[in-house]
């Protein structure tokens, strides 16, 4: 279903946009569009033939609104109490928060951070479907 509105400002996005991008998918919502994020992701995967690839990687104390995927993929304690044999597996890495870090330091969370996603993509990288 479109508009007249829509299919406009879906040309004019794509004119404005790097020449690779010609496809415009519009959503009403966070939570929606999180979802569709989430299939696009694993669709992508099972089409080039590496259905093994399932799981994702989010960030710790992250919301990304409130459908099963996008709670699967948050770290909200309150949804994985309740929805937890519901959602399916996610893997967390810190969020380099300067203001909550131990040092201070932007530099040193930002490289204590990357180190634990390093770390995790090593463990993970083949499950991940990022």
């Amino acid at each position: 279903m479109t508009n007249v509105p829509a299919t406009e400002l879906a040309e004019k996005l794509i004119q404005i946009s790097p020449e690779k991008l010609t496809r415009v998918f519009y959503s009403d919502s966070g939570a929606e569009a999180m979802e569709i994020a989430l299939k696009m992701a694993f669709q992508y995967w099972k089409n080039i033939y590496k259905p093994e690839k399932q799981k994702f990687i989010t960030m710790q104390n992250g919301y990304h609104e409130d459908t099963v995927g996008a709670i699967s993929v948050g770290s909200i304690q309150l949804y994985h109490q309740v929805y937890g044999s519901f959602m399916f597996e996610s893997f967390k890495a810190p969020i380099p928060y300067v203001y909550r870090s131990k040092s201070g330091d932007p530099k040193h969370c930002r490289d204590e951070c990357l180190n634990i996603l390093e770390q995790l993509l090593k463990e993970k990288h083949q499950e991940i479907a990022h």
